[in-house]
């Protein structure tokens, strides 16, 4: 039994020690995290990163009174980091294992520098969640690193690579203030003017409302106002959406493709902060409309919609949302695309697919291939293809399992050498 005297018992450790504690065991992680065997140089340089900067905390814990408002703001700031980077350094770790196609690492940190600034690192890990995820980060961090997860039984599948398109456009609509500034605008005024037009006599039973103007008070009586999240809703929407036409602006038809393989037939119960899978994919309509490419026929009819929640006010609010993200589709496929053609990125050539894809008939890998998209679209053209081009010479290809995993080979040894050729153009 232990023995507490009336001394003990008024002992505590103070906020600052238990910060000195908790950071030098995370620099402690951080060091053995450090001596992995990283298969390229980006994920150790983020966690060299972001040791320094719990290093610094540490120094700056050292100089500090231990009671004071300082010290608990200090200490608070503290907790939040440990709490976002541990995040990272997970993802680092998980960067280090084979489950990747290293293959592919190369050029998408290519297009990367291309597509947002030549100076990102770009870190592609794999995750035990099945949907293609980004970390962001504020301040320097964000500003270096760029973090693309994907699943970790596909991470080795090139023909899912457009999806790692969707999470740079989370990086690069975080690089458009201006841009952002504008569409939260629109999104406040055209979810106000849409409660009051055609919603009004619903949404007033619905919230008890009295006043048309009481739906231009954020904060009407005394709290959030619920439609506020009709706002974050939309907003988040619009966001998706951006980040389907950037991915769908560089790689073309294999970005519907790798959406259809790992989405569809969706369904379940609808995530508020994502558009509605029929809204998404009519927006994603539209946008090859404008980009010049043919939906295949039937594409739309792959997807389920989601449930939504049978509560009658968060069903208003997703119906709100849901409008006014709609009504904006246009301005962000064309935001999406100007930023493309502003970077270069815009690379598609279906002359240069149809020669890879008779590269890939003959079990050959592409050469002087003019963009990544390019490949990936000629993988996806033979992966589709209702004749096995190997079916004579290749009899094991009978197998589905086989053939699919000789297009992926094929496409991931083109990965290889588009790469020694964009190397060999930069020296």
């Amino acid at each position: 039994m232990l023995d507490w005297s009336s001394e003990q018992e008024g002992r505590l450790m103070t906020p600052v020690d238990c910060a000195k504690q908790k950071v030098s065991a995370v620099i402690d992680t951080i060091n053995s995290v450090r001596e992995l065997d990283f298969p390229y140089e980006p994920p150790r340089e983020a966690v060299d990163f972001i040791r320094n900067i719990f290093s610094d905390h540490l120094q700056h814990l050292d100089g500090i009174s231990a009671g004071g408002t300082a010290a608990r703001t200090m200490c608070r700031q503290v907790s939040e980091d440990i709490d976002n980077f541990l995040l990272a350094v997970g993802f680092m770790v998980r960067a280090c294992d084979n489950h990747g196609a290293l293959e592919l690492q190369r050029p998408l940190m290519r297009l990367t520098h291309r597509a947002i600034a030549p100076q990102i690192k770009l870190i592609i890990s794999s995750d035990w969640r099945f949907s293609p995820f980004t970390l962001l980060y504020p301040g320097e961090f964000g500003d270096k690193f760029v973090l693309v997860g994907l699943p970790i039984s596909e991470a080795s599948n090139p023909l899912i690579a457009p999806l790692a398109g969707h999470e740079l456009g989370h990086n690069i609509w975080r690089r458009l203030p201006a841009f952002n500034v504008h569409i939260s605008e629109q999104v406040k005024s055209k979810v106000t003017e849409t409660i009051k037009s055609g919603l009004w006599e619903e949404f007033s039973k619905a919230f008890n409302l009295k006043n048309k103007e009481d739906i231009d008070q954020d904060d009407l009586f005394g709290a959030i106002s619920p439609w506020q999240l009709a706002k974050v809703w939309a907003l988040s929407h619009c966001e998706e959406m951006f980040c389907d036409f950037i991915a769908l602006t560089i790689f073309g038809e294999g970005y519907l493709h790798a959406f259809q393989y790992l989405i569809s037939p969706g369904g379940g119960f609808r995530n508020p902060t994502y558009p509605s899978m029929r809204d998404r994919i009519a927006a994603l309509v539209v946008a090859c409309q404008g980009i010049g490419l043919t939906v295949s026929r039937g594409f739309s009819e792959e997807f389920d919609e989601s449930d939504v929640s049978s509560d009658h006010r968060q069903q208003l609010l997703l119906q709100v949302s849901d409008d006014v993200s709609r009504s904006l589709t246009t301005d962000l496929a064309e935001a999406a695309k100007t930023w493309c053609e502003q970077r270069g990125v815009i690379n598609r050539n279906p002359n240069d697919v149809n020669r890879i894809v008779s590269l890939f008939k003959r079990v050959i890998p592409a050469t002087g291939a003019e963009s990544l998209a390019d490949i990936i679209n000629a993988a996806w053209c033979i992966y589709l293809d209702p004749v096995n081009p190997w079916e004579h010479d290749y009899p094991i290809t009978n197998k589905p399992e086989r053939r699919a995993s000789l297009t992926r080979e094929l496409a991931l040894k083109s990965f290889e050498v588009f790469e020694i050729e964009r190397t060999q153009e930069d020296t």
